[in-house]
């Protein structure tokens, strides 16, 4: 994950407290390609509504945003609290991510 994708990734987690954990977008043309990159690493997806989009955080996204970032988007009320199976794949995820950092 570049740093500019991180910081869209942490700037949409704390707009979620504002939108019921699922922030509507707002992108430039170069956050489009962050979203892009959040969207592949399967932490999030987007979908529409009334012709606004909006973000819709995948469970190992949730967990990210709590362990890295301290946002709780759980205290929304829209999603469960955390399993074992959201637990390893956030192993997992910090795991590659380490290794791809050690890489560069």
């Amino acid at each position: 994950m570049t740093e500019k994708t991180a910081e869209l990734f942490e700037k949409l987690g704390r707009a979620g407290h504002n939108w019921g954990g699922t922030p509507m977008l707002d992108l430039t043309k170069s956050e489009r390609g962050n979203l892009t990159q959040l969207k592949k690493l399967g932490l999030l997806t987007t979908f529409k509504e009334n012709g606004a989009e909006f973000v819709w955080f995948y469970e190992i996204g949730l967990n990210l945003l709590l362990s890295e970032y301290q946002i709780d988007l759980y205290e929304t009320g829209c999603y469960w609290k955390y399993t074992e199976e959201g637990k390893k794949k956030l192993a997992a995820w910090a795991a590659e991510r380490a290794a791809m950092t050690a890489k560069n």
